[in-house]
C-alpha cells in the first residue's frame, strides 16, 4: 500500500475538517484530515486530489518517527504550509525549486537546509 498512499498536512490551522472519507485506498479504509498540525497517510483518491489542487492540504514527507520536539530540533514540516501558499504543493515541486526561490519566500539558510533534508534539490 505504501506506493499508493501519500502523506498530507493541512495548510491552515483552523481545525476545520478537510477530508473525511471512507475508501479502501486509505489505510484502514478511512481518511480524516482536519486543520491541525498532524501528518496523515491517505490514499490517492479524488477527494485527496481535490484538497491538493485547492491547496487545503500539502503533500509532506513521511514522518521519521523521532521523538524530537520543535524546541529540540527544527521541524522541516513547519515550512510546508508556507510553501503550499506559494504554490509548492508537492515534494517534487519543492525539490525542483532553487534555493534562491525559497529564500525569496522568507526562509533563512538554516530553514532551507532543513527543507532540503526532506526535499533534496533535483539536478
Amino acid at each position: 500500500m505504501a506506493d499508493s498512499t501519500i502523506y498530507v498536512q493541512a495548510v491552515k490551522r483552523d481545525r476545520k475538517v478537510i477530508i473525511s472519507e471512507f475508501d479502501d485506498r486509505h489505510p484502514n479504509g478511512e481518511a480524516w484530515v482536519c486543520g491541525d498540525e498532524r501528518v496523515v497517510e491517505v490514499g490517492r483518491t479524488a477527494a485527496v486530489a481535490k484538497a491538493l489542487a485547492d491547496k487545503s492540504v500539502v503533500e509532506v514527507p513521511k514522518p521519521n518517527g523521532t521523538d524530537a520536539t520543535p524546541e529540540q530540533e527544527p521541524n522541516p514540516l513547519d515550512a510546508w504550509p508556507q510553501l503550499a501558499n506559494a504554490g509548492y504543493t508537492t515534494i517534487d515541486q519543492v525539490s525542483a525549486a532553487d534555493d534562491a526561490a525559497l529564500a525569496a519566500l522568507g526562509f533563512d539558510a538554516k530553514t532551507i537546509k532543513d527543507i532540503r533534508k526532506v526535499a533534496p534539490k533535483k539536478s
